[in-house]
């Protein structure tokens, strides 16, 4: 369940991929919406939904950052070089 030296805890993995799948999926759902008419019936359920996923999606997240501070993180893998390490960090820190 928790991290160790060595590898990465269920929690951390399950909410990884949860806000992972959500971020992907609340962009495909604006970008959908974007062509909806006027008459359509997602017009008014479309926006209600994003908005909810979103709202749960930032709880998820605040949960993740207070998850990580209390976790140990494991340490790199020797097999990655350091320019991978590099633009992993910089990637997590555009998305």
């Amino acid at each position: 369940m928790r991290n160790t030296e060595n590898q990465y805890g269920v929690v951390t993995i399950v909410i990884h991929w949860l806000v992972a799948a959500s971020f992907f999926g609340l962009f495909a759902l604006g970008y959908w919406m974007v062509d909806l008419g006027y008459y359509d019936q997602w017009y008014k359920k479309g926006p209600d939904l994003h908005r909810s996923i979103g709202i749960l999606l930032v709880f998820v997240m605040i949960f993740r950052v207070i998850w990580r501070t209390i976790q140990v993180n494991p340490k790199p893998l020797a097999t990655h070089s350091a320019l991978a390490r590099k633009a992993g960090h910089a990637m997590h820190i555009v998305l």
